[in-house]
């Protein structure tokens, strides 16, 4: 399950997929205690692995239920597990966009259970992927102020490419281009596209639509029709 985890965020796709039905194929001889936090662990790998919105909702009904059963008192309180589900949940909502306040406050409540487990990388990746989403709330300056904290924490502790930072990147490339500051949102916007894992259809079709923008801005017609081609791929509709 360790190797599918790393295989995943390396964007090495194929071979999570085979770590990760290696480990369910043992999974039974597990005892029930360890067994829940297998389950909960192999469907975060599972929203890393989907590349469909119909896949995307079985995931995120999976881990629905899943803090159901952790606020229910059912399964473990670990608060590393309890953040992680937080987080995933969080995030699946956030890319389907079908329950943005319900992402907001998974997401804020993953960062305060990783805060509270001393977990700093699952703190920034769960405040992190609270920026997009949180432009429906209108507080743009805030959430930049946020995004740049992040970044800057991430780099002094020698993180910056953690990949859970994308939308950090992602929302500093927005709020520069609707500022008018073409390079600036230009160069943000592919910065996060390097990071986003390949599975990662919604955020790469928002960050492609915009970065289409910013290129556009700049003068760079052949770089805006090529991320826009790209774009098209990810299902043309952001």
């Amino acid at each position: 399950l360790a190797i599918a985890f790393v295989a995943a965020q390396s964007g090495r796709m194929d071979a999570a997929g085979v770590e990760l039905a290696a480990a369910r194929r043992v999974a039974h001889l597990l005892d029930a205690p360890a067994a829940v936090g297998f389950e909960i662990r192999a469907t975060v790998i599972d929203l890393f692995l989907v590349n469909d919105r119909t896949a995307l909702v079985d995931v995120v009904s999976s881990a629905s239920g899943m803090l159901r059963d952790l606020r229910s008192g059912a399964g473990t309180s670990d608060p590393a597990t309890v953040a992680l589900v937080q987080l995933y949940a969080g995030m699946g909502h956030a890319r389907l966009q079908d329950d943005l306040p319900g992402a907001l406050r998974l997401l804020r409540e993953a960062a305060e259970s990783a805060r509270v487990a001393d977990l700093p990388a699952l703190e920034l990746a769960a405040l992190a992927e609270t920026c997009v989403p949180s432009i429906a709330e209108g507080h743009l300056e805030t959430t930049a102020l946020l995004a740049d904290r992040l970044l800057e924490e991430a780099r002094s502790r020698g993180w910056a490419d953690l990949r859970s930072l994308a939308p950090a990147h992602g929302y500093l490339g927005w709020l520069a281009l609707w500022q008018g500051d073409g390079v600036r949102a230009r160069d943000l916007l592919e910065r996060a596209l390097s990071l986003l894992l390949p599975t990662d259809w919604g955020m790469r079709g928002l960050v492609l639509a915009t970065l289409t923008q910013s290129r556009v801005l700049v003068g760079d017609l052949a770089g805006a029709e090529a991320a826009d081609a790209v774009r098209i791929q990810y299902g043309g509709s952001v």
